[in-house]
């Protein structure tokens, strides 16, 4: 209310009305790739995005997808829910996909907040084609797997094409070979070294009869074993001489 103070005052009343829009239930979420993920292209690859408010619902009508500014062919939109409740978006890529420039995916999402103002959710979502590395004789581990051992004296071959699909077109192969190293051979000697000690050793013979043949021969035989059970066999033969005439 407002008042002025000329000899015939004049009053003024102005009423204003505006209602608090709650923004948190309409999101625009489920973008088929994460943020620096990619996806090779093929006749199968969509492309798919949903918009969802499960309080008040997706104002179908004037929520929508645009392509480099454009509605793309073979869009496909599904509702669900008695808002509906969900919208999906999405459409095969292939046919977008013209490797020269990025495609600029834009989603504009209303939702039915009642009276005249409805929350407004904007994203855009930028996919960089190309970026094609062919390894011709690359091994089928993606993760590098266990070391490979070549043959020797073998001819390795390394093959490396590059082409960038972008915006800005390029193509690059590096290729280099090298020869794996022949076994390299070489005389090996060996020497065996022993740690037992050895020591010389004295013997008595005590004979008991002190009787001896003519012309006979003695077979002496002496066993020796250790305390560590290995055993050793000394034989010593002698005749005795002929009995002088």
């Amino acid at each position: 209310m407002a008042d002025d103070f000329a000899s015939i005052p004049n009053n003024a009343n102005v009423v204003y009305e505006f209602t608090i829009t709650p923004d948190d239930t309409l999101e625009i979420g489920n973008f088929f790739l994460g943020l620096d993920e990619s996806a090779l292209l093929t006749s199968g690859t969509s492309a798919s995005v949903e918009v969802t408010d499960f309080t008040h619902g997706v104002a179908s009508g004037t929520t929508y997808l645009t392509i480099n500014g454009t509605t793309p062919s073979g869009l496909l939109t599904t509702y669900s829910g008695s808002g509906p409740d969900r919208v999906i978006f999405s459409l095969p890529l292939e046919p977008l996909v013209d490797f020269r420039s990025d495609l600029e995916i834009f989603i504009h999402a209303e939702n039915i907040f009642p009276g005249p103002f409805p929350v407004i959710q904007e994203a855009q979502y930028t996919l960089r084609t190309g970026y094609d590395v062919f390894w011709p004789n690359k091994t089928e581990d993606q993760q590098g797997g266990s070391e490979i051992v070549f043959p020797s004296v073998t001819n390795i071959q390394v093959l490396t094409d590059v082409k960038n699909f972008a915006q800005n077109y390029g193509q690059a192969s590096e290729f280099f070979s090298f020869l794996t190293d022949d076994l390299s051979k070489k005389n090996l000697g060996a020497t065996i070294i022993y740690n037992i000690e050895t020591a010389d050793l004295s013997a008595v013979l005590d004979v008991k009869n002190p009787f001896f043949e003519y012309d006979k021969t003695i077979v002496l035989e002496v066993e020796v074993s250790d305390l560590e059970g290995n055993e050793l066999l000394f034989t010593h033969t002698f005749t005795i001489e002929s009995k002088p005439s």
